[in-house]
């Protein structure tokens, strides 16, 4: 017990320490795909941010059904071991394979991202590379 406090043990600080670095690992999957497509728009940080916490909150108005369980941002929390009924007042129970399969859907989205984004611009850093060949060797 630390500080006097009951029920504050070494083991719930750790227990809940695992579930914490969890969670943040499964939100930072889930904003990525958002991450890789405003981030490569001058200025949307701001507007990217909004959506992003538009998207987090939508997800207390999902109380039963596919939508809770496969919803990406409360998948994050049913996989943390998050009580999904006692928090929104869910009506039935989430599934824990469909949110599996939610954080999946969004981390093949990220692979094409990242895919994509990384094709484009390896291929003007190609050409502007040429280029700038070019123009030093006609100025000699």
């Amino acid at each position: 017990m630390t500080a006097g406090l009951a029920g504050l043990s070494s083991m719930f600080i750790l227990r809940q320490g695992i579930c914490v670095v969890w969670n943040s690992f499964l939100n930072s999957l889930v904003c990525m795909p958002l991450i890789l497509l405003l981030g490569q728009i001058r200025g949307a940080y701001l507007g990217g941010s909004i959506l992003t916490f538009f998207l987090g909150y939508s997800m207390m108005f999902f109380k039963s059904g596919i939508l809770l369980s496969a919803y990406p941002f409360s998948a994050v929390l049913v996989l943390s071991g998050f009580d999904m009924v006692e928090f929104n007042g869910a009506k039935s129970e989430p599934d824990p394979l469909l949110s599996l399969a939610g954080i999946a859907a969004i981390t093949a989205l990220t692979g094409v991202l990242l895919s994509i984004s990384g094709t484009g611009k390896s291929e003007k850093a190609g050409k502007n590379s040429k280029i700038s060949k070019r123009k030093s060797g006609a100025k000699r």
